[in-house]
Order: structure tokens, then sequence, then C-alpha cells
């Protein structure tokens, strides 16, 4: 902890990095749309300014596709199938 002029700051160390030190933090925000149901569409996106010096985007998107098929190898009251499609990508520069 240190102290100065009244004022006491607690500085942690992890593996040597000083988080008071703003130059060791990493920021990050992100969006997304789409409900908290696995079966809805959604998609996600994020900026993060990393390490001082990597700038890295994303994108993450869930793609929902239900059809009414026969399935033979299902008993005669399903109906239909759904398929679940997630993609993504991340951009990263240094």
């Amino acid at each position: 902890m240190i102290c100065s002029h009244g004022y006491c700051a607690l500085v942690v160390e992890k593996e040597g990095a000083n988080y008071k030190n703003l130059k060791n933090w990493n920021y990050a925000i992100g969006y997304g749309i789409g409900s908290g149901s696995p079966l809805s569409p959604s998609f996600n996106f994020g900026l993060e300014f990393a390490q001082n010096s990597k700038f890295i985007a994303s994108f993450y998107q869930h793609v929902v596709v239900q059809r009414r098929v026969k399935n033979p190898l299902e008993e005669n009251e399903v109906i239909g199938i759904t398929n679940y499609i997630d993609f993504g990508f991340e951009l990263l520069t240094r």
C-alpha cells in the first residue's frame, strides 16, 4: 500500500506487472443483439485494445435453421430437426 498526503492507494502486482500503471491495462467494449434463447439468431461484436499496442476486432454470429423433415431414426412424434451454425472471426493488429 502506498500512502501520500493522507490518501492510500493499493498497488497490486501480479507476475511483475504493476496494475496502477494504466499502460498495463486492457480495454474492451462489446455489443450484441439477440435474445438469450439458443433458438433465436444473435451476433456479438467486440473491440479490444490490449497490451498497450494490440487492437483486436471480433465478430461472432449464431444462426439457427429449423426444418420440418422426417428422420427415420427418430420416433414418429419427432417432426423436425434444428441445426445450429456458429461463425466467428478476430482481426488483430500489432
